[in-house]
């Protein structure tokens, strides 16, 4: 039995953050910088690691997202988190993952919010047993502090866990955490690697 860490934002699904601000882009909703600084400015971060709640959060930022983006703020909410896409075929992946009998988890830069709405929709993210979100634990993965968290408490396992990453940097802070660590390409190829 091996434990398989899968990111969230960018490797079970889409990386919706990218894809929100695009979209709001298109749209005239906003310039990047605007939009990056409520996405994933200092503020978003501490809601990340949970140092700030959802409410506070979207009431200090209210003005900013009316200003730069003409919408109410539950709007912008709910878009953002509607930008969360599953990459097709992670189902069928994590079943059969779980069939052959590994040990399944999640580590993620998350929103409890945007974690409720997608385990609502997308009931296969209970596969994944073992999980580790930056909001519960308080740490983040910049400076691999949520990568050596979840390395001390995701064993004993006879192998060596594997993380699942779709940024180089965090992979590398991974493997420094004690992981072996795959970059996502696509599901197929992941696939291939794991099966």
């Amino acid at each position: 039995m091996r434990a398989i860490f899968f990111d969230a934002s960018g490797v079970l699904f889409e990386n919706g953050t990218a894809r929100f601000i695009e979209s709001l882009e298109r749209e005239g909703c906003g310039q990047h910088a605007g939009l990056e600084a409520i996405v994933s400015g200092p503020l978003s971060w501490a809601l990340r690691r949970g140092e700030i709640e959802p409410a506070d959060f979207w009431s200090v930022v209210e003005d900013d997202v009316r200003r730069i983006t003409g919408l109410a703020t539950a709007a912008f909410r709910d878009r953002w988190i509607a930008s969360f896409q599953p990459h097709q075929g992670f189902e069928a992946l994590l079943s059969d993952l779980a069939e052959r009998g590994h040990e399944l988890g999640i580590i993620a830069e998350t929103v409890k919010d945007r974690v409720d709405v997608l385990e609502r929709l997308h009931p296969w993210t209970a596969l994944p047993r073992l999980k580790f979100w930056s909001f519960e634990v308080r740490q983040d993965k910049r400076d691999g502090a949520l990568f050596r968290h979840a390395y001390r408490l995701a064993g004993p396992f006879a192998e060596r866990p594997l993380m699942i990453e779709d940024d180089p940097a965090s992979a590398r802070r991974a493997e420094a955490a004690g992981f072996e660590a795959i970059l996502f390409q696509d599901v197929e190829r992941l696939r291939g690697l794991l099966l």
